[in-house]
């Protein structure tokens, strides 16, 4: 059955024409090499819906099965072997998408998974470079990978999974495993539990290797985490865990993982944006508050539309001060001089933020780190960057749990600001996972998502008005935290 709707993105050459069980099926590409299933629901001789899926092709010179095992998105791994070579190829595809039989339906069906999988190359490009493996687009391959790939009618039919036609059925409940209990059974926490989890008691070692089961979570849910590290202590995430004597003990898989992850640095790319810094975090941050300086600062704080860099503020001071009787010369020449002083102390650090997809960090829909590196800095400079990022970071729309915010620090040392705007953002498809030593730090976290007490090698995990789950954790995936790295980059 031929397609008679105009599909974009074209044209399309269609390459299967077929019946898969009680479907026709077909197979189509465009000149980018991207390929289309279109699955037809029938009834009688009319069309009344069709499955649509997008699948985009690579060729890798390495295996990547260890790889895409971090991921619990679909991912067709295929290796052909010949006489004269052998050729490895990835394949990822978009949501499959159940439309009704329009072209106002089928190009916005289309449309949506062509912006997936434009996140998606993304994505495999960054697994490759973590992997240390070459990644091209079937577009770009040789004659000969093409043909390898698009010549054997079995690699395509690899695309067609006929049970996604059931688009009206909800998907399972997503479970967490973090360990075993008294008998060995495997102990899991619903995804919920991420919406504000809280590790108490125990070693800072104990409470980050906690916290990092909790965040591995999250990650082979394909939620994605920001997580600002002050020690290096989650810098393993990215790395598999050397050690796995332990693994099938608690039916865990047998292969460590490694998560994609994107470093950030202050001054490279990642600023503090002024824009997004309220007046009482500034003037508190630098000493400044009940001062002349201070107060001439907070006087043109909130009528200036565009403040990124502390230009920017110098500039609003100035503007006031020369409308005002109040402000004189002399806090105006002291506040220029101060803005100064902070600019040379802390050179390249203010600035309107290019780090664009640290912004809508969910928007790739994959378990990815966006690694906030603030080793090295002063209390107030890591206060300034954490508060403008999370308040720069629009919320996320729905009920579902889209991104994961997570602090290596102990509660009593990130700012109270900080810990309230956290709690605001609950209940809007964030997250949050942070560890104290005493449970009085953690009084302002009203009702957390789960409270785990860890008690000498194991922990008790409270969820509401639940029974409470005692239980041995479960080793991390990733390389553990042992202690402060020195050093590392």
């Amino acid at each position: 059955m031929g397609m008679e709707l105009e599909l974009p993105y074209g044209p399309w050459t269609q390459l299967v024409n077929a019946r898969w069980r009680d479907y026709p099926v077909g197979i189509y590409m465009n000149a980018d090499k991207v390929l289309m299933l279109v699955l037809y629901e029938k009834h009688g001789d009319d069309v009344t819906g069709m499955l649509v899926a997008l699948k985009k092709v690579f060729v890798v010179d390495n295996d990547l099965n260890k790889a895409v095992q971090s991921q619990q998105r679909e991912i067709t791994l295929i290796q052909k072997y010949s006489n004269q070579d052998s050729t490895r190829f990835v394949m990822l595809g978009g949501t499959p998408t159940y439309v009704k039989y329009s072209q106002e339906a089928l190009v916005e069906a289309i449309g949506k998974q062509f912006s997936e999988l434009k996140s998606l190359t993304k994505y495999i490009e960054d697994m490759g470079a973590a992997y240390k493996t070459h990644v091209k687009e079937l577009a770009e391959a040789s004659p000969s990978e093409i043909d390898s790939f698009l010549g054997d009618p079995f690699s395509l039919f690899s695309m067609v999974n006929p049970n996604a036609i059931r688009h009206g059925e909800e998907k399972s409940t997503v479970k967490l495993q973090v360990g075993l209990d008294s008998t060995d059974a495997p102990v899991v926490l619903p995804l919920e539990a991420l919406s504000g989890a809280v590790v108490l008691g125990g070693s800072k070692q104990e409470r980050v290797n906690a916290a990092q089961v909790l965040l591995e979570t999250a990650l082979t849910s394909s939620i994605p985490i920001v997580l600002f590290d002050s020690t290096g202590a989650f810098s393993g995430l990215g790395a598999p865990n050397p050690e796995t004597s332990e693994f099938s003990k608690h039916k865990m898989t047998a292969m460590p993982l490694g998560f994609p992850m994107k470093r950030f640095k202050l001054g490279n790319g990642l600023y503090i944006d002024l824009q997004h810094v309220t007046k009482e975090v500034f003037l508190e941050a630098f000493g400044l508050e009940e001062t002349d300086v201070g107060n001439l600062i907070a006087s043109s704080w909130d009528n200036t539309p565009e403040k990124h860099v502390l230009g920017d503020v110098a500039a609003a001071v100035d503007d006031v001060t020369g409308k005002s009787h109040e402000a004189t010369k002399y806090a105006a020449a002291k506040a220029a001089r101060l803005l100064k002083v902070i600019g040379k102390c802390y050179p390249a650090i203010f600035n309107k933020n290019a780090a664009s997809e640290l912004m809508v960090p969910w928007h790739e829909g994959i378990g990815k780190v966006f690694y906030v590196d603030v080793t090295g800095y002063p209390e107030n400079v890591k206060h300034l960057l954490v508060s403008s990022l999370l308040k720069a970071i629009p919320v996320p729309t729905g009920r579902k749990i889209k991104v994961v915010i997570g602090f290596d620090s102990d509660m009593h040392e990130i700012f109270g600001d900080v810990l309230e705007l956290l709690v605001k953002l609950r209940g809007n498809s964030t997250g949050f996972v942070l560890n104290a030593e005493h449970e009085i730090d953690a009084e302002l976290i009203q009702n957390p998502g789960v409270r785990i007490q860890l008690v000498g090698r194991e922990a008790v995990a409270t969820m509401n008005k639940e029974k409470p789950l005692r239980f041995k954790w479960r080793p991390t995936y990733t390389r553990p935290f042992t202690a402060p790295p020195q050093n590392e980059a």
